[in-house]
């Protein structure tokens, strides 16, 4: 798969407008040449690299900072705002070795009895959700970095509903068919760390920093540091993953989710992916090559918008999709009653906590 060159969003992410019938009529042009490409992408590869979204390297700094000021702090004061388990959102810090990803996609992972993954999580959900509140630390430490955190969701939000509307005008719906379905949205800002690990365990049977998974939701945008390690389920090759570089400048990846494959009946499906060792340091000829030499693989850390329904939205394929000669492919379940199987899946070992 040859690198994908980044799509330029600003057609639908610049709030600005045009100035005249001729300025409308270029700009209805650039949305639809955009939203085409954009969603011919997310069929072919599952993934689209973005740019000119609008959210400037200075806030991906600030929000890049405030995740190291987290991670960084000891492993009993992250604790003290635990994710709770059981059958709620996975809002607030999951540790180390905790999720148990690899059961989404047994036939890719070909994980050992023992597998696990080595990253760390904070997640944060929407400020207005006074029924599954993000936890943080009752003394209000790092009030500006929650502070930090919220503004960068909202950012992500705002282009994340342009995007789903790009989707729409892509697919030839009505405006309104995906967004009027799914809002207010409930989506979640997840803040990944993984911490410096062995090339060797990385590269076996037991151990991955993500094993193969789709997402929850309908897009994700990612943002990540330029370690590398991300990898996508080539296409065109089934089982087969292909490294993911790490963009430059200000450039995101945007990845299809469950619930757009699902809304879709599988036009577009979900982007499946996985993080492990990046490419430059996985291959070893015995001569002496940069893999050879690397024993160890140095922490990443990654930003990601996972753009999700509200909960009582259905998340089986809409009428748009489904036809005589293509039945629905899923059944009848809210989004609520989706993510609780799916975190029952990731988390079944986490009992809830008071």
């Amino acid at each position: 798969m040859e690198r994908q060159k980044a799509l330029n969003t600003s057609p639908f992410c610049d709030r600005s407008t045009g100035n005249g019938k001729g300025m409308d009529e270029a700009l209805d042009q650039q949305r639809l040449t955009f939203a085409t490409d954009f969603v011919c992408r997310l069929q072919q590869d599952g993934f689209v690299r973005l740019c000119g979204h609008g959210i400037s390297a200075s806030e991906i700094s600030q929000a890049f900072q405030a995740h190291k000021t987290f991670f960084d702090l000891p492993l009993d004061r992250k604790q003290e705002v635990l994710y709770l388990g059981g059958a709620r959102p996975a809002r607030g810090f999951t540790p180390s070795h905790t999720e148990k990803t690899f059961l989404h996609k047994p036939h890719l992972s070909q994980a050992a009895e023992d597998a696990a993954e080595t990253r760390e999580q904070f997640t944060l959900g929407p400020p207005e959700d006074r029924d599954f509140p993000t936890p943080w630390f009752e003394d209000n430490h790092l009030a500006s970095c929650y502070a930090t955190l919220v503004s960068f969701y909202d950012d992500c939000r705002l282009v994340a509903l342009g995007l789903v509307q790009a989707i729409e005008l892509g697919l030839g719906l009505q405006r309104g068919a995906l967004t009027e379905h799914y809002l207010p949205d409930a989506s979640e800002l997840t803040l990944n760390w993984y911490p410096k690990a062995s090339r060797a365990a990385l590269l076996g049977p037991s151990l991955k920093r993500i094993w193969p998974h789709s997402d929850l939701g309908i897009i994700s945008l990612l943002f990540q540091d330029g370690i590398g390690g991300l990898e996508f389920e080539d296409r065109k090759s089934k089982g087969h993953f292909v490294p993911v570089e790490p963009g430059v400048g200000v450039e995101m990846i945007v990845n299809a989710s469950d619930t757009l494959e699902r809304w879709t009946n599988g036009v577009i499906s979900a982007g499946i992916h996985r993080v492990t060792a990046p490419s430059t340091m996985q291959e070893s000829d015995g001569k002496g090559g940069i893999g050879a030499k690397v024993e160890t693989v140095p922490e990443r850390r990654s930003i990601v918008l996972l753009y999700r329904s509200k909960g009582e939205a259905s998340v089986a394929p809409l009428a748009d999709f489904v036809k005589t000669d293509k039945p629905a492919q899923f059944g009848e379940m809210t989004a609520t009653e989706y993510l609780n199987f799916k975190n029952k899946l990731t988390f079944g070992n986490i009992k809830e906590r008071n």
